[in-house]
């Protein structure tokens, strides 16, 4: 994704991962706010009956997300666990 979007916008790799992360947080902001207008509208149409098993459902698309992103972070594969240090971050060298 960083090697792409330093291409495609001639951004050096600081700038790419800025502007990685900013795309990222801007889908996260898209995600919470329709899935709350999702919550809102279904709840309207179909009462609180429904509430409940669409926000199990909403809940299941955030663990899909995170747990990849765990599971990049702990698995062998990326060697990611070998670099992260006590407090959580990544040293990673290039």
């Amino acid at each position: 994704m960083v090697t792409a979007t330093m291409s495609a916008h001639n951004l050096d790799l600081r700038g790419a991962v800025a502007h990685a992360i900013r795309e990222m947080q801007k889908c996260i902001q898209r995600f919470d706010a329709n899935s709350a207008a999702l919550q809102r509208k279904a709840v309207q149409d179909h009462g609180e009956a429904i509430e409940g098993e669409l926000k199990r459902l909403i809940q299941a698309y955030q663990a899909i997300v995170t747990g990849t992103l765990h599971f990049s972070y702990n698995s062998p594969r990326y060697r990611l666990p070998k670099q992260r240090k006590d407090d959580g971050s990544l040293v990673v060298e290039l």
